[in-house]
């Protein structure tokens, strides 16, 4: 139905940049340092994603050889799909037989196995480069031996000897080992790549302090965040994860690499950055949802309730979800300035933190007290002194909630639409009355028995409504194909067809709708025709075809 107040999805505005070190250090108070155990590492900024967790939205490929992770479970991941769809075998033979090649068997960012060159049983420590070799050991065996030897003869007896391993890459957490300027391959493949976009100045240590670790599919990273940004985004995520949402590493980490340099994210305009710098409805829809609970934080650090602003955010009113049950989940808000009156604003702000209600409900008085409040509004004194209210302002809001208009075609709503939003406005203002908040309001603004609209004409045969004639002479000239060929459980063919035919003639003879006659007793629908139980029995000679009053829509039945 119509729509009057401006109930929107998303935030209007961004919030007033704060004090940043006592902001910080209010979130530090509000995060949870044991939150995920297992996954999370508050000390790293590192999370490590658990696939049997249930709210952790990652897999493994289903091919026992595979070692690709997924962001959701989808069974076998590009490469494994492709084999299978070649191969013939079922999916779980797929799964159990294929073996997927060692050399694109390793996961993305993960160390190699040791070089397989071993003395006196001492393996070389360091990973492979190529051909089952670390980089020393074959460049050793290329450089000097590949002429005079098979590199199988020197494995087994040339004159190499194993290495140590190299200390570990100076990225934080990384347990890889140094391969080239101080960095493991991976680390410095993404070092090499940022310097040549430029998006680096050279200095290995200053990327390293920013860089994340292993940042693979069930992983990432908040250290390349600012101070600040750090611990908001830590906020969010336990808070999306509190409602029940998901944690998605994937959608993470692309937004973590688009909110590096930024001092806050209260200090940005959430919609045009996302429209600027973002793709993709996960990354998106998780970054809003951040920046909405980074606002309503920002209220209780300021000493604010959600309510307290402008714009209320409908899930921290406690609303029950009108189709689902439990809280609502999905985000909102309302515009509270729609409301012109305060009186009337603080009244119904009271109402949404202290009773327990639907989310419909709440949306459908909301609406009404926009109606109302732009109808006091245009009284003398706008409605603004509750105790200067009389029946005449009364009167003007009803004329105005009887005058609500469909927001499609522009139509009136139902008769019964505007008289509960009257409705539901007199139950608020019998609150305030309640509760002591109108305590001056006179009594003469109030309900009234002269404040009802009359009852709507109805008519039975209005076009469109009333099946026509031709179409009813029609379907009485072959009532006895109604049903035939028709199965319905276990019932015999007679018996299909003679409840099809009855139910028709029902629907004929008594107007009714079809959902209204499963509502209504056989007694009532039969009142000749009932045994000693009050149960009815129609024998085929005994169904109607009219009415007693001669009319195929009356409702004498």
């Amino acid at each position: 139905m119509t729509s009057p107040a401006p109930i929107t999805a998303e935030p209007v505005a961004p919030v007033v940049p704060l004090d940043l070190a006592a902001w910080t250090g209010w979130l530090q108070e509000q995060v949870d340092p044991l939150w995920r155990p297992g996954e999370w590492a508050q000390e790293a900024w590192f999370f490590n994603g658990d696939m049997d967790h249930p709210r952790t939205r990652v897999d493994k490929c289903r091919t026992v050889s595979c070692w690709t992770l997924m962001p959701a479970r989808r069974g076998f991941c590009r490469h494994c799909a492709e084999v299978h769809r070649e191969s013939g075998l079922s999916r779980e033979e797929f799964a159990e037989a294929y073996q997927r090649p060692h050399r694109i068997r390793l996961d993305r960012g993960a160390e190699r196995d040791a070089c397989v060159l071993e003395r006196d049983s001492v393996r070389c420590q360091r990973p492979i480069y190529t051909q089952d070799l670390c980089r020393s050991h074959y460049h050793s065996y290329r450089r000097r031996f590949s002429q005079t030897m098979s590199m199988e003869e020197w494995v087994a007896s040339g004159p190499a000897w194993p290495f140590e391993a190299r200390p570990t890459c100076i990225v934080r957490g990384c347990p890889n080992q140094r391969v080239i300027n101080t960095f493991c391959n991976p680390h410095y493949q993404s070092w090499d790549r940022d310097r040549h976009q430029g998006l680096e100045t050279g200095d290995p240590e200053a990327w390293a302090s920013r860089a994340a670790t292993n940042l693979r599919s069930n992983q990432f990273c908040l250290r390349p965040l600012e101070e600040a940004v750090r611990w908001e985004f830590l906020y969010g995520l336990q808070q999306r994860d509190a409602r029940g949402g998901a944690i998605e590493p994937g959608a993470t980490r692309l937004l973590v690499s688009k909110l590096a340099g930024i001092p806050s994210l209260l200090t940005i305009e959430p919609e045009d950055f996302a429209a600027k710098t973002m793709r993709g409805n996960n990354i998106v829809a998780q970054f809003r949802e951040f920046t909405r609970s980074l606002r309503l934080a920002s209220l209780s650090f300021r000493g604010m309730t959600p309510t307290d602003a402008d714009l209320w955010d409908l899930p921290s009113l406690g609303l029950k979800s009108a189709g689902l049950g439990g809280r609502r989940q999905r985000h909102g808000h309302v515009d509270a300035t729609a409301i012109r009156q305060p009186w009337l604003r603080e009244v119904l702000k009271t109402w949404a933190e202290t009773v327990s209600m639907k989310n419909d409900k709440f949306k459908r008085t909301f609406n009404a007290c926009v109606v109302a409040s732009d109808a006091l509004h245009a009284r003398p004194g706008g409605g603004q002194d509750p105790p200067r209210l009389r029946f005449a302002d009364m009167q003007a809001v009803f004329t105005a909630m009887s005058q609500i208009r469909r927001s499609d075609n522009g139509e009136l709503t139902t008769r019964k639409w505007r008289m509960d939003s009257f409705s539901v406005f007199l139950d608020l203002i019998d609150f305030g009355r309640k509760t002591d908040m109108l305590d001056g309001l006179p009594g003469s603004f109030n309900r009234d028995k002269t404040l009802i609209l009359p009852p709507e004409e109805i008519i039975e045969d209005a076009a469109g409504k009333a099946v026509p004639e031709p179409v009813i002479d029609q379907m009485d000239a072959h009532l006895a194909l109604m049903g035939a060929g028709f199965p319905y459980g276990e019932m015999e063919r007679a018996d299909i067809e003679l409840m099809l035919q009855t139910a028709y003639l029902i629907l004929r003879d008594t107007g009714r709708r079809p959902i209204e006659v499963p509502s209504r007793s056989r007694k009532y629908l039969f009142p000749s025709i009932t045994d000693r139980n009050g149960y009815a029995h129609m024998e085929a000679s005994s169904l109607p075809t009219r009415c007693g009053s001669g009319s195929r829509r009356s409702r004498c039945c």
